[in-house]
Formats: C-alpha cells, structure tokens, sequence
C-alpha cells in the first residue's frame, strides 16, 4: 500500500525510466585528436607546447568573458547573433594571443611540465623536428 501513496517506489503504477541516449556516439575511434594538433610523431615536445599554448587560450579567452560582463548593453548590438559572434571572435583572438607568446603562461607550463619529459628542449625549439616518436614514447631519433 505504500507504493498507491507515493512511499519508497513512487506513486501507483510508476516505472522509472531507463536511460536511454540516442544520437551520441560513445565508440573510441569517434574520439580523435583536436584537428590542429601536432601528430604523434612530432614528438612529446611538440605535443606539450601545443596543449601548453592551448590551456593559455582557454584562460585568456576566460579573461575575455569576464571582460565582456563588465561592458553595459546599449540595446542595438546585444542580440544573440552578436553575442555568437562575440564569443567566437574571442576565442580566435584568445588562440592567436596564446600562440603569440605575449602572456607567456604557455611557456610556464612548458618549463614546469617538460621536467617529465626526457631531453625535452626549451619552450622555443619545442615544436622543430627531433625525430619520431613511437608508440611508447622514445625518441627513434639517429644519434
């Protein structure tokens, strides 16, 4: 009697529903590489200054939120094709400034991130070829 009143198993006749998710593709190989990554054989280096300059981005296009709260609507150009429109010109201006260098956050992370990486070169010659790296990630460089 319980169940008719609403007690532990919900109101009379009620099922809970099973999660069904439809139109999302959870296999693996749906999951690739960003489309501007470095390839695995442009090194480790290479793949920590990109994810380095990446992470800068993320903030400096935080900064640019924040910036764009703080500036008042006149009612003409506050529309949500203008807001679009503002939120993917910073994120373009936020990759450009990280790639830059300007801010210099990417290479703090390089420096502090590169000590686990065996023979890592400075935050500057990261991105030149060095080599292939395999699989497990050694250098198959000649030496």
């Amino acid at each position: 009697m319980a169940n008719a009143v609403g007690g532990v198993g919900g109101p009379a006749g009620y099922r809970p529903a099973t999660a069904r998710i439809t139109g999302i593709r959870t296999d693996p190989a749906n999951f690739g590489a960003a489309p501007d990554a470095p390839p695995v054989s442009a090194g480790e280096a290479a793949r920590l200054k990109w994810a380095a300059q990446q992470l800068e981005a993320v903030f400096i296009n935080e900064l640019w939120k924040s910036m764009r709260r703080t500036v008042m609507k006149s009612g003409m150009f506050d529309g949500p094709a203008v807001r679009l429109f503002e939120e993917m010109l910073d994120e373009e201006r936020s990759k450009a400034m990280a790639e830059s260098g300007s801010l210099g956050l990417a290479a703090l992370i390089y420096e502090q991130l590169s000590v686990h990486l065996a023979n890592a070169p400075p935050y500057e010659q990261a991105d030149q070829p060095r080599g292939r790296t395999s699989p497990g990630g050694m250098e198959n460089s000649a030496k």
